[in-house]
């Protein structure tokens, strides 16, 4: 829903706006924010405005707004709303992708945090944005158990208010929310983006992200966070009483109407600078000084990420009979039960709000910490290991085996990549990275590798492609019929009908034809495509042509676009170059030019869409196209000579093995590298391989070896470390264990022994109770939090990679409360006679 205006504020604006207003008053509560006499009325369920928190202006949409601070939460439990094509709640594990949108945001850079920062975000926001999603589900953090009680599924029916042992709760997002972020500076963000608009950003970072199925998208949603002095649907305007609000693609009523995803519906938030509201959207509202200055990124952003989970394409989702979802009910709470506060994450301390809990007592509650419940995604830990750095050259194979583990056993693991270089793909059954690479540039490559619960692990690392030796180039200009002068026949150019023209009305920039693309003054689309591949030797490339643009729309704002895109084969848009508005109309042509060397290698599409929305016509003209490339290099050869598949055993030396290489320079020094040797082996920089194996396990080694100049070659190979032959772990089982609920154990130590002398073992633990966790030295401690019979196992590996393992049952008894069984009254029988004095007569 939207995130509302804190009173002050829009009390100060109305009062400037509004001569006469109606003061709305509610016991225990501040003051709500008074309406005109000619305000819409609140929204129910069944209004377009949905769950009841409507912005001052006709016209807006989306999802509530945040509600006036107060000294008590909204009253009513929440209902499940039966989903939108059977989507009612994030029921896996959430990810959050992070869109700093628009070229106003300056220079990218990166502090010591590994944070995206940006030289046009004054109040250096993003580092706390990012801080404050990857924190999330760390350090133990349950201010996201809250969410987990809410479900969706056939288990649980329309009108709820608590869900079923069969239904699939919100998932905890284990590890961090956080999965990617993107500074989309390719055109500047609208000053006044449509939610149209910003939902087509959301669908843009989809495909940048690579999640271009709805299966991908449906856990996920985008933080769409524009900049400083924009007013993203009105924000911070006399007509934008919220400051922030989700929503989802599939929306008709979006300012602009629905979005057109080809990746199923998805998910968003309208984030605006919310600092540019200052304290009416929650600056310093629990932090005084410089540490509240966005106080309000993160409370907003935390109540419209906690709405997104629990209602993730409203209104499908839990919200209460007046429209309210579980974010709203609890906002701008200052003092008492609910109040907003700082949680401690392990990134950071960050303020949020709470949210509403069904569960708290029989009437709900706001609550900001709150048991994990249905396991909340599964809790199941995936870790993926870093293959570090990665060297190869364009038109050269190669190959990288990722690695990944997950804490709990028998769960299938799925292999999904971003920034891969142009011409790799991984496989998403094996984790295995290959292909050739087009493209010479350095890439941070993310791979993530999810499970059957939803769990997920990620690592990151760059992978730089050097130019090929003696690829070259031929200057040339690769667009077909670049000035249309085909007349439409027999032409490169894919196009809808009527764009060829030779009239007077909109004159050519040069020859007798142009694409004259809308121009009609009614609600409608337009576009022109032509294919063409940029050679993988041309490191220069430029694309270009002549706009003209004439428009009878004075609405003053940007309502008809014209977007320049670059699409790869399967339609997916690869970059949106810019996109154009009747605000950019002109008197003449005007050239424009886009560097798109980045794409050298590749088969792209160019592809121009203009859509006119029927307020007054806007012409989109173009002419003269051209795609001219050039560069190219030469460089040295290094060639690497693959040794084959290696074998090793655990525990013994290995023979050293040399790796040979050439030049085709002569004179040159080679030095070498590798990555993924198995532990205890090196490399010299003269290229031996040497050491003793210390673990059991199969690696894809790569050595690289570059000259002087800077040239380099690369072989990529296997090596299987076999377990050492004997060694046997025993591991000593416990027996059966009890415990009580809220009463901390005494450490449980196992006891394991190794055939081998010499060996250390690393203990861990499965189905151990909540609450409980093991050493990696085998003490079990902690306090376990809830009731049930759990059954564990305990595995101790040595360095050799043997292991063994001991299963017992662990029984957690519900507290007693702390009450000793005892009959309390004196003399019950009156025994005593009357001279007893426990009794009054």
């Amino acid at each position: 829903m939207q995130l509302k205006l804190t009173p002050s504020a829009r009390r100060a604006l109305r009062k400037a706006l509004m001569p006469a207003i109606v003061a709305l008053g509610g016991a225990g509560a501040l003051s709500a924010p008074a309406m005109a006499a000619n305000s819409i009325s609140a929204a129910t369920a069944g209004h377009r405005y949905r769950h009841g928190a409507v912005p001052l202006r006709p016209g807006a949409h989306h999802n509530g707004a945040f509600s006036s601070p107060q000294a008590a939460a909204t009253t009513g439990l929440l209902q499940y709303g039966g989903g939108v094509g059977g989507v009612g709640v994030v029921s896996g594990t959430p990810k959050v992708y992070v869109v700093f949108w628009g070229s106003q945001w300056g220079t990218q850079s990166t502090n010591s945090q590994g944070y995206v920062t940006l030289s046009g975000d004054p109040n250096n926001a993003a580092p706390d944005i990012q801080a404050f999603f990857k924190g999330l589900g760390t350090g133990s953090e349950t201010w996201s158990g809250v969410m987990t009680q809410y479900c969706d599924g056939s288990g649980v029916a329309t009108g709820a208010t608590s869900c079923g042992s069969t239904t699939a709760h919100v998932g905890y997002p284990t590890g961090g929310a956080l999965a990617g972020v993107w500074v989309d500076e390719s055109a500047a963000a609208p000053a006044s983006a449509t939610g149209n608009q910003i939902g087509q950003e959301a669908v843009n970072a989809a495909g940048h992200f690579g999640n271009t199925t709805t299966a991908s998208n449906r856990y996920v949603q985008y933080d769409i966070v524009s900049p400083t002095g924009t007013t993203p649907d009105g924000f911070n305007t006399s007509s934008g009483n919220f400051c922030a609000w989700h929503d989802y693609t599939g929306d008709s009523s979006l300012t602009g109407g629905a979005v057109n995803s080809p990746y199923g519906n998805i998910a968003f938030t309208n984030m605006p600078y919310v600092t540019d509201a200052g304290s009416g959207c929650g600056q310093n509202f629990v932090n005084s000084g410089s540490a509240g200055t966005d106080d309000g990124f993160t409370i907003v952003g935390g109540h419209e990420y906690a709405e997104t989970l629990t209602d993730e394409f409203p209104a499908g989702g839990w919200t209460d009979s007046s429209g309210n979802e579980d974010g709203d009910k609890c906002a701008w709470i200052s003092s008492g039960a609910g109040a907003s506060q700082n949680i401690t994450l392990s990134t950071g301390t960050f303020a949020v709000q709470s949210t509403w809990a069904n569960d708290d007592g029989t009437s709900g509650g706001c609550e900001v910490t709150h048991a994990i419940v249905g396991g909340g995604g599964g809790g199941n830990t995936v870790t993926v290991t870093s293959p570090g750095s990665q060297t190869s050259t364009v038109g050269t194979a190669a190959s990288l085996q990722i690695h990944a583990t997950d804490s709990a056993s028998g769960q299938t693991l799925t292999y999904t990549a971003t920034g891969l270089p142009a011409g790799l793909s991984i496989g998403s059954s094996t984790g295995l990275i290959s292909g050739t690479p087009t493209t010479a540039a350095t890439s941070n490559v993310t791979v993530t590798a999810t499970d059957g619960t939803g769990a997920h692990g990620a690592t990151t690392f760059t992978w730089t492609v050097n130019p090929s030796s003696g690829g070259g180039c031929t200057p040339s200009q690769l667009i077909g019929d670049p000035g249309f002068e085909s007349g439409g026949t027999n032409s490169a150019w894919t196009t809808s009908a009527g764009v060829f023209n030779n009239s007077s009305s909109e004159p050519p920039h040069g020859g007798s034809w142009d694409a004259w693309m809308d121009g009609y003054g009614t609600p409608h689309t337009d576009a022109i495509s032509q294919t063409v591949t940029i050679p993988a030797g041309c490191n220069s490339d430029t694309l270009s042509f002549w706009l003209h643009i004439d428009t009878a729309n004075t609405s003053g704002s940007a309502q008809d676009t014209l977007a320049v895109q670059l699409l790869n084969s399967s339609g997916t848009v690869l970059s949106t170059l810019h996109t154009f508005s009747n605000l950019d109309a002109n008197t003449g042509y005007t050239q424009e030019s886009y560097n798109v060397s980045s794409y050298a290698g590749q088969a792209i599409t160019l592809k121009l869409t203009g859509a006119e929305t029927g307020n007054g016509q806007t012409s989109f003209v173009t002419d003269d196209y051209a795609l001219n490339t050039s560069g190219g290099s030469t460089t040295n050869t290094v060639t690497v000579t693959s040794p084959g598949n290696q074998t090793s055993t655990a525990g013994t030396q290995i023979k050293a093995l040399q790796i040979a290489a050439s030049d085709s320079a002569s004179g040159q020094t080679l030095t070498f590298t590798a990555t993924g040797l198995p532990a205890g082996l090196s490399i010299s920089s003269g290229g031996q391989i040497t050491g003793t194996p210390t673990t059991a396990g199969t690696s894809s080694v790569t050595v690289t070896v570059k000259d002087s100049t800077g040239a380099s070659g690369s072989t990529t190979f296997t090596w299987t470390v076999n377990p050492a032959a004997g060694n046997t772990v025993t591991v000593t089982n416990p027996g059966s264990q009890t415990s009580t609920a809220g009463t901390a154990i005494s450490a449980l130590q196992i006891q394991a022994t190794d055939s081998a002398s010499g060996q250390t073992l690393t203990f861990s633990a499965t189905g151990l109770p909540a609450g409980l966790s093991i050493s990696s030295s085998g003490s079990i401690t902690g306090t376990p939090s809830t009731a049930g019979t759990y059954t564990v196992t305990v595995t101790a590996t040595d360095t050799t990679g043997a292991k063994g393992a001991a299963t017992f049952t662990w029984t957690v008894n519900a507290s007693s409360g702390g009450c000793t069984a005892a009959q309390l009254l004196k003399n019950p029988g009156f025994e005593d006679g009357p001279s007893q004095t426990a009794w009054t007569w």
